[in-house]
């Protein structure tokens, strides 16, 4: 596993059929990932056509403000996992086309509404620690989640998850302003 500041200078792509990592090294400004993400060499990894291979795209650190490096990938089918720790992210659009994801990480970001990952029925951990949440926590439709960290957060209840709990393991609300 890569510690913290290393895992703030790369792109990940885990291939989860064969188990490989396929780590790029993109310690660029945010203006420029665009551009990398548009090159030969991470385009046959990132943005190629893998029918069958689940995966997994890691963004962190790189003070992204929106998403639409997520338009690169060509078979979002096919993810599992994305990981956006760290960047600056308070909004993002549907991410209906990421049906299959079943992870996300928005740690250290500026979230705001969980409004556009309720159409992520699959979603199984999600992780929105030192976010920008805050009042009370709206409901959440998201029947296989087992693991979500709201902690760090501006939240003063949490009582929507009340009778929701079927599958929720892990609930981590610490450091929030609950009442």
């Amino acid at each position: 596993m890569l510690e913290h500041s290393q895992r703030r200078s790369v792109l990940g792509v885990k291939d989860n059929y064969t188990k490989q990592l396929l780590v790029i090294d993109i310690n660029d400004n945010p203006e420029q990932i665009e551009q990398r993400l548009n090159s030969e060499d991470l385009r046959k990894y990132v943005v190629k056509e893998s029918k069958g291979i689940e995966s997994t795209l890691e963004m962190t650190g790189k003070g992204l403000t929106n998403l639409e490096v997520l338009s690169a990938v060509k078979d979002p089918a096919n993810l599992r996992s994305l990981n956006l720790w760290g960047n600056s992210l308070s909004k993002f659009p549907e991410l209906t086309a990421f049906a299959n994801i079943s992870e996300i990480i928005l740690q250290e970001n500026k979230v705001l509404s969980l409004t556009s990952l309720m159409p992520l029925k699959k979603l199984q951990h999600l992780n929105l620690k030192k976010n920008s949440l805050a009042g009370e926590l709206p409901p959440i439709e998201l029947p296989y989640l087992e693991l979500l960290d709201l902690s760090a957060n501006q939240l003063t209840s949490v009582n929507s998850l009340k009778g929701k709990r079927a599958r929720l393991r892990y609930l981590r609300v610490a450091q929030n302003n609950l009442t």
